[in-house]
């Protein structure tokens, strides 16, 4: 059986959400999807082992969209933090390693 690695946390409007999930680039694609209503066409997530950094890809309704950010839970919830301002929502995300 696979053991989830990771509990995170998102904070709405409407209520907070705690989640578990597999892997960081796993918490990154369901907030990408959900933010952009299933407009994106495709989801690039890839790790540079060298610097321990994603590169973040996706085209929504034609547009390209790229982002980087350290591939930690602490790193990773401040981009989300950072696209959830970007998108005009008021969210928050805690992500912690379990």
């Amino acid at each position: 059986m696979k053991k989830y690695n990771y509990r995170w946390i998102w904070a709405d409007q409407d209520d907070i959400y705690t989640n578990k999930a597999y892997s960081l680039e796993n918490i990154i694609e369901e907030i990408i999807e959900y933010y952009y209503s299933g407009d994106v066409e495709s989801i690039s997530i890839e790790i540079n082992e060298n610097d321990d950094t994603f590169a973040i890809h996706f085209i929504e309704a034609g547009e390209t969209h790229e982002y980087e950010c350290r591939a930690t839970p602490d790193d990773v919830a401040q981009f989300l933090n950072e696209l959830a301002e970007e998108c005009d929502r008021q969210d928050t995300f805690e992500i912690k390693s379990i």
